[in-house]
């Protein structure tokens, strides 16, 4: 006990050490959408079965459906840091599961097209009590993140609190991934349940929802996968992509011969066409030795593949039987305790069954962050994240440099936007050009289909996906200019600039941005440039209306978010004219924050798009949308 005091004790002191981790604020999870469950009917939030089965149900089954395997947190935080408070529900402690398996928490984030880890949560209490708090992860940049916290695979969960920096934003997710409809349901034993994963993010069915973007519900109650006809019941009622039936391990060969079949015709009868897969029993590592589990293993994936055989000559259809011969491995390093599975165990589990899911499963489309503005649909093409360098401001004080760049950069972007009106396609700038075209096509759309493209200015990273080996990438597309900007470059010696004029020049629409404060122009429908010099002498914003509803996209109006909006007074290298910038800036963060009018920018993080409100010191705040 003193040893646990102490070691919790030197914990607290390098976390009070530590200025970015005082004072979080903490926000209840329940707030936010938890996957994973198979039912919202259930006694309390955080647990698998629905309370109708708590009767029917034998004891044993329904105390497992108490613990959270499978289930996940799902929510977006622009928070450097982020924090974990939650109470387990039985304090589980295994012998052959670590702790953070058993009653952590694991931390994901969605990252350049992928769910990537972020940290375990291990559950430390100085009294050996439920009641757990960790740090999950600190000194990150100030962007915003899609994140997915695991819960745990084999305790409960009685409260959940995520923790943020105090001046940051927690919200709901921009996009619901994992695809929650049609889930894949899977039952089975100890092993499907996650034992016994280093780590909840470990076991199978979070590592298969997190490849496929795809829930996978988890139906797992170890040592007791005895074929319930109840589960079958339950399992049939969700409109599945996939049922897989791992139960071999618990099921002794008479249960299987007298129930497996009537399992199985529960949910075909009311799932006709859903595919279904048999796993066979694992060959664990000690049945090598262990000759008596050597032939439990033999005798029941015998009696499974029997009982497949008479299935299928019974002409059932999409029905699928995975061999456990390769699951292993052959090296015997994959089982902690020669039964249950470590992590390599679940990734090899993952790679054998692969290749049939990618068969039997439709791909989830991963949606781009669309804002709806009346009519219009406002689509952001994000190209590029990454850290900038505060050597581009001109004259920010040290103070101003320490109090919002404390860690000496901060989340940069490079940003493009698609914007879909009743009978238009309009493409806002065409960034570095390196992804524009997939961003597109993740969108729908070919470049084919663009009508319109509207420059903000002609800096390399808004125009360099106008042009492939040196040919025009949009054919059907006018291209509007400020005139302004127009005579700039074509005056300059920058080839990049002169090749895009020069590629597009029959398709050339020039014109003078109104003023910001006067009565605007439409270049067409629903689409008005405002002035927004010096950046660029050219440099325009572009005013977007339908209905009643605005939107203002300003291009390079700020370029370092956490200094030019509560400094608006500060310019960068790259303007043109810094103190005609420095004045733009100020005149149009004046006008959308006193008309509330949301804003978007070419180098705002992700999602790019906020409203502003003014604070005191004369500055302004970000609120994304």
């Amino acid at each position: 006990m003193k040893r646990t005091v102490f070691i919790f004790l030197c914990f607290m002191i390098a976390f009070n050490a530590a200025p970015q981790w005082k004072s979080p604020a903490f926000y209840e999870a329940s707030q936010f959408p938890l996957i994973g469950k198979i039912s919202d009917a259930t006694e309390t939030r955080y647990e698998r079965l629905p309370a109708a089965l708590k009767s029917a149900l034998r004891t044993p089954v329904w105390n497992l459906g108490k613990n959270t395997s499978g289930l996940a947190v799902r929510f977006c935080s622009n928070s450097t840091a982020i924090f974990a408070k939650w109470e387990a529900l039985n304090n589980s402690l295994l012998a052959n599961m670590t702790p953070a398996g058993t009653k952590g928490l694991d931390l994901y984030c969605f990252d350049d097209g992928q769910w990537r880890f972020v940290n375990c949560a291990q559950p430390y209490s100085p009294d050996g009590g439920k009641k757990y708090f960790a740090p999950i992860v600190t000194g990150m940049l100030p962007q915003e993140r899609e994140y997915m916290l695991y819960l745990p695979l084999y305790d409960g969960i009685v409260s959940l609190e995520i923790g943020i920096d105090s001046a940051a934003y927690i919200a709901q997710p921009r996009f619901d991934l994992p695809e929650r409809e049609n889930p894949v349901v899977c039952y089975g034993t100890s092993i499907l349940q996650g034992g016994h994963a280093s780590r909840p993010g470990m076991s199978l069915t979070n590592i298969l929802s997190r490849r496929f973007n795809r829930v996978f519900i988890n139906l797992g109650f170890s040592g007791e996968a005895h074929l319930d006809y109840e589960i079958a019941e339950l399992m049939a009622s969700t409109d599945a992509s996939l049922y897989l039936l791992d139960f071999v391990s618990n099921a002794t060969v008479d249960e299987m011969n007298e129930r497996a079949e009537k399992f199985f015709y529960i949910i075909r009868n009311k799932r006709p066409e859903t595919p279904v897969i048999f796993v066979e029993d694992p060959i664990f590592t000690h049945s090598r030795y262990d000759r008596r589990i050597a032939k439990e293993v033999s005798d029941k994936n015998e009696t499974i593949g029997k009982i497949f055989k008479n299935l299928e000559q019974k002409s059932e259809k999409n029905i699928y039987f995975l061999s456990s011969k390769e699951m292993l491995g052959s090296d015997g390093e994959a089982t902690v305790d020669g039964i249950h599975f470590t992590d390599l165990g679940f990734v090899r589990y993952e790679n054998l069954i692969v290749p049939l899911l990618e068969k039997l499963l439709k791909p989830v489309e991963i949606k781009p962050l669309t804002q709806t503005i009346g009519d219009y649909r406002l689509t952001l093409l994000p190209e590029r994240m990454g850290e900038g360098n505060p050597k581009i401001l001109i004259d920010a004080s040290p103070e101003i440099l320490s109090e919002y760049l404390p860690d000496g950069t901060w989340a940069s972007a490079v940003n493009a936007f698609l914007l879909r009106t009743s009978d238009k396609n309009i493409l806002i700038d065409a960034g570095l050009g390196r992804a524009l075209q997939s961003n597109l096509a993740s969108a729908g759309l070919n470049p084919e289909q663009i009508n319109i493209i509207l420059l903000t200015h002609m800096h390399g990273d808004h125009i360099g996906g106008l042009l492939a080996d040196g040919k025009k990438v949009f054919p059907n597309a006018d291209l509007y200019i400020a005139k302004a900007e127009y005579d700039y470059w074509i005056k300059s010696d920058n080839k990049l600039a002169l090749n895009v004029l020069s590629a597009y020049k029959d398709r050339l629409k020039l014109f003078i941005p109104s003023e910001i404060s006067t009565k605007k122009k439409e270049l067409f429908a629903g689409v008005s440039a405002v002035a927004a010099y010096g950046h660029t002498p050219g440099h325009t914003a572009y005013l977007i209306e339908s209905q009643s509803s605005k939107l203002l996209i300003w291009g390079d109006l700020t370029h370092v978010t956490p200094v030019q909006f509560p400094h608006p007074e500060i310019a960068v290298t790259y303007d043109v004219e810094p103190s005609k910038a420095i004045e733009s800036r100020k005149q149009i963060m004046e006008f959308a924050a006193k008309n509330n009018i949301p804003i978007a920018g070419m180098h705002i993080a992700f999602p790019a798009m906020g409203t502003l409100k003014k604070e005191g010191r004369g500055g302004y705040v970000l609120n994304p949308l």
